[in-house]
């Protein structure tokens, strides 16, 4: 089995990814898994012609299924405390007051007929106490909790928005660790790296060079078809260390033939490196 993995959605239309997405659709490649949690990942699926039941959420640890976007929360049905009241400012924000204080800013989905996408709680220095960001269908995607407009925690919930899937704890504004299925992990990447681990029969691949070394399970392969020089003409700074470490999660990096020359003639290891063919 062959999977493309990729940081997030939100980078779809980067041509390595949407390549990689688009082998998923032709059949070159069986399922994609998503490292980075999106609330609205079923809209985007759909827009991009992708089959759910080929889409892996990484974080929730399960296959995206077709949402009912009528169950989403109407903003004026948001639960709020007894006495308060929604109402949208002339600046067209959208706020939950209470005697006369402002104690949440609400936001809709755009397009949706004002469907709740997520609220700011406020504490009494009107900074944000948590969020509460919900999908399409009104389940409830993610808890944010925060002190001093930091991040203290984020509690990633499962499809139905009834359970925590995955704690991601902060200090500092930095995650160090995160909490999932009575486990805890280092980082975001090596908990996603021990997801895929478990995938002994599968081959893994990544089209881009950021966080995706970070998070590749063992058995990865890193695709650079296009190119391995950067927009200053000078092969990736990244590549040069991964070719050079004795690092063995990514097992074999796929380039073109003139790419193959270039690293060749730059003196850096090959026993990593193969020409697509």
């Amino acid at each position: 089995m062959k999977i493309e993995i990729i940081n997030s959605l939100n980078f779809a239309k980067l041509p390595r990814v949407a390549q990689q997405i688009n082998d998923v659709k032709k059949g070159k490649s069986d399922e994609l898994w998503l490292a980075t949690p999106h609330s609205d990942a079923h809209k985007i699926i759909s827009e991009l012609g992708l089959n759910p039941s080929q889409v892996f959420d990484i974080y929730t640890q399960s296959y995206f299924t077709p949402i009912d976007e009528t169950k989403g929360i109407w903003w004026t049905d948001l639960d709020v405390p007894v006495g308060a009241q929604i109402v949208v400012n002339q600046n067209w924000t959208k706020s939950v007051t209470l005697l006369g204080h402002e104690i949440a800013r609400v936001n809709w989905y755009e397009a949706s007929q004002r469907i709740v996408s997520d609220v700011d709680w406020l504490d009494n220095n009107q900074q944000i106490d948590y969020k509460d960001v919900y999908r399409r269908d009104g389940s409830l995607f993610s808890r944010q909790y925060y002190s001093e407009n930091s991040f203290l925690q984020i509690d990633f919930y499962n499809n139905s928005g009834s359970d925590i899937c995955v704690r991601e704890c902060y200090f500092q504004g930095k995650c160090n660790f995160v909490l999932a299925n009575n486990q805890k992990f280092q980082s975001p990447e090596s908990y996603i790296a021990a997801v895929g681990n478990r995938r002994s029969d599968t081959v893994f691949n990544i089209a881009e060079m950021g966080r995706e070394i970070h998070f590749a399970p063992k058995h990865t392969q890193l695709s650079l078809l296009d190119s391995v020089l950067d927009d200053n003409s000078r092969i990736y700074g990244n590549l040069e260390t991964l070719l050079k470490s004795d690092q063995d999660k990514i097992s074999n990096v796929l380039v073109s033939a003139s790419s193959y020359e270039i690293l060749k003639k730059a003196g850096l290891p090959l026993n990593k490196v193969s020409i697509a063919k």
